[in-house]
């Protein structure tokens, strides 16, 4: 007599769509429907990271700048800095937290109540533009940094789905889900605070859409998000002092101190022109909110561009060595140049090629972190360059928002300096003809 196997529909379900055991039914539809649901998570987190630079641009610039008016002794480009570094700072709080804790607890939990988080902040963002709180806008923008942590946990679940191809084949999909999400961020920003459409859309509406947006990201977690942890490590615990101790071990460690540094300049200068090219736009041209919608939409697309066509491109006929000097010198020079522009239409085919250098350069720059460390090092140096990101995303805007007081150019400068410090490191460590594609090369 045959033993009598055990069926469970949860176990089925959950075997097939990790694919060790049942490998050939990697592209069920249960599985394709846990990717949609991770991947319009990651859309959503950089749609509401786009959404709001033309808002805080219009609300913290400008002679009517309720928001920048707000503290007499505080200039307006300050408070811009503030507002946009609080979201990062609590995205490098929250991500440790949520990402070990769904290790714990598993995947679905925690992205479900890092949504109902993200629907309370939103909520939160737009009712406090009404009020002209700039105190509660501070605070919505960094809990709602807490839970866009969640991007660990999106990641986590790729990791989860399958055998080793589909990982690369999952992972393919970030750089469209991510530069969708931030092309149509500011855009959707730009209509949704314009009366011109709707006579009751103002600044605090943008926010209660993607609240809204939010609520629907849970329902598709909720319908077709299947626990993708097989295993749930019980003994893992969160020590709040884990992004720090990650990054401390970087700066320590006498291997990885250049390339972390250099990781460092190069996404400070990427985001520190992202987060204060608004500024000078604003100056400049005198630009509304509709143009700063178009300007980072802009932006968006040139990022698209990079990652999924020309990164891949030039991957495939050169190495990183030759790809990694020339795409921080263009960064650098046209960074440098773009404080001199007499034109609108030369501001967007600037900031196309240095969006476009910044995404080739980021990915080589990544490439060339992880080339420095043994197979076993992996998760520790891929963990200290998440922290380093993290820094590079909420420091720079305290520092540089200052010295936009003085001239909203200097930020742009400032970012084209770090971006030649960047290929200065490189070049002194490395010779010209060194591929980074070992640490023994």
């Amino acid at each position: 007599m045959q033993a009598e196997q055990p069926k469970s529909q949860n176990n089925s379900r959950l075997i097939q769509i990790n694919g060790e055991p049942m490998g050939q039914n990697n592209d069920t539809k249960p599985r394709r429907r846990v990717l949609l649901s991770v991947l319009f998570t990651i859309f959503l987190d950089f749609f509401n990271l786009g959404l709001v630079y033309p808002i805080f641009s219009v609300a913290c610039l400008g002679e009517e700048a309720f928001l920048g008016n707000s503290i007499p002794w505080m200039s307006q480009s300050v408070v811009y800095a503030l507002l946009v570094a609080a979201f990062p700072f609590g995205q490098f709080i929250g991500a440790p937290v949520l990402g070990q804790y769904s290790d714990r607890y598993g995947r679905k939990p925690l992205l479900s109540i890092s949504l109902i988080g993200s629907v309370i902040t939103l909520g939160m963002a737009g009712l406090s533009m009404q009020m002209y709180s700039l105190g509660l806008l501070l605070l919505a923008r960094f809990l709602g940094g807490v839970m866009a942590g969640n991007m660990t946990i999106a990641y986590a679940s790729l990791t989860d789905l399958g055998s080793n191809e589909n990982k690369v084949r999952n992972f393919a999909l970030v750089p469209l889900a991510t530069g969708l999400g931030f092309t149509l961020g500011p855009y959707m920003a730009s209509v949704f605070a314009d009366s011109s459409y709707v006579s009751w859309f103002d600044l605090s509406t943008p926010f209660y859409a993607a609240a809204f947006f939010s609520v629907l990201n849970f329902a598709l977690v909720q319908l077709f998000f299947i626990e993708t942890l097989t295993k749930k490590n019980t003994e893992s615990y969160f020590s709040f002092y884990t992004s720090i101790s990650r990054l401390s071990q970087g700066v320590i460690s006498l291997d990885f101190r250049i390339p972390l540094l250099i990781l460092f300049l190069m996404v400070s200068a990427n985001l520190s022109f992202v987060q204060f090219i608004s500024l000078y736009a604003v100056s400049k041209f005198s630009i509304d909110i509709s143009g700063l919608g178009a300007l980072y939409t802009n932006i968006g697309i040139s990022v698209a561009i990079g990652h999924i066509f020309l990164t891949r491109t030039l991957a495939s006929r050169f190495s990183i060595g030759q790809i990694l000097p020339k795409s921080l010198a263009l960064l650098a020079i046209t960074l440098a140049i773009i404080g001199l522009t007499g034109s609108l239409l030369t501001l967007h085919c600037l900031t196309f090629f240095v969006m476009v250098s910044c995404a080739v350069a980021y990915s080589n720059t990544m490439a060339y972190v992880s080339n420095i460390a043994s197979g076993s090092e992996q998760g520790k140096v891929m963990g200290m360059a998440v922290s380093i990101q993290s820094i590079a995303e909420c420091l720079p805007p305290l520092v540089l928002g200052w010295s936009a007081t003085y001239n909203p150019v200097f930020p742009l400068v400032i970012s084209s300096l770090m971006a030649a410090l960047a290929l200065r490191l490189l070049r002194t460590t490395f010779s010209p003809g060194h591929s980074l594609c070992n640490p023994n090369n």
